[in-house]
């Protein structure tokens, strides 16, 4: 059940930071998609998307493994409207394919957050019609099996590695995205 009130803007840039963290290396083409589509967002205008990357990263050094499954509870409990969910969707898709190599620990990443949104049919076919060639997100695998959900969140985590990330490009920003 979706109880969870959001700062939505500040769940986009975690989303942002997880997703980029998921194959344990941030590209720069990530950290530029981001930036990009944060200046394209109405959502993010004059949102400060440095001090949130920083919290983040000091957040993900304390915590390792917890942050990002603290993070899927987030999501998972988070009251989104369709648009939103397309909007992070969206995010997602783009950064995993920014530095044009596309891991499977991205994709488990997607699917992860695929299956703690719940979407349906129309919003699927809605990411499906204006964005090209992304079957492979969509494809049905053992993220889908209700019951072993949480099972694949695990192994998901049991394989990050947190002290192979290596956040320069994150440090390396201007004051604004």
């Amino acid at each position: 059940m979706k109880t969870e009130n959001i700062d939505f803007e500040k769940l986009l840039i975690k989303t942002a930071f997880c997703c980029m963290a998921s194959d344990g290396f941030i590209d720069d083409r990530e950290v530029e998609i981001v930036k990009s589509m944060s200046n394209k967002s109405p959502l993010l205008q004059g949102f400060d998307y440095n001090v949130e990357i920083d919290r983040f990263i000091k957040e993900l050094r304390q915590k390792g493994k917890g942050f990002s499954s603290a993070y899927f509870k987030q999501l998972e409990n988070a009251d989104m409207t369709k648009e939103q969910k397309l909007v992070l969707i969206n995010f997602v898709i783009e950064i995993i394919k920014a530095d044009d190599i596309i891991e499977y620990s991205e994709i488990r990443f997607f699917k992860n957050i695929k299956r703690r949104l719940n979407l349906n049919d129309d919003i699927i076919e809605t990411v499906r019609q204006t964005i090209p060639d992304i079957a492979i997100f969509f494809e049905d695998d053992d993220v889908e099996l209700e019951e072993h959900v949480d099972n694949v969140a695990q192994q998901y985590l049991d394989a990050f590695n947190l002290s192979k990330i290596n956040f320069e490009p994150l440090k390396n920003k201007s004051k604004k995205p």
